[in-house]
């Protein structure tokens, strides 16, 4: 794999909150939850995020 193949897979696996956000927008709960975890597991102070997959967690399960 060459480097400029690299760099462009390794841009299709950012995960931000923003990301998470538009997912959530387009009704991919599912998604930006998957996100949100990554978010979380890699900084597990965060509280906004923390909050928002324990709302994502409830809503998914009331569905």
């Amino acid at each position: 794999m060459e480097k400029d193949d690299k760099s462009l897979e390794e841009k299709k696996y950012i995960e931000t909150a923003t990301m998470a956000e538009i997912y959530i927008q387009a009704k991919r709960y599912k998604e930006g939850l998957e996100i949100y975890r990554r978010i979380l597991a890699k900084d597990p102070a965060n509280i906004e995020i923390a909050r928002k997959v324990e709302e994502l967690e409830k809503k998914l399960k009331s569905e």
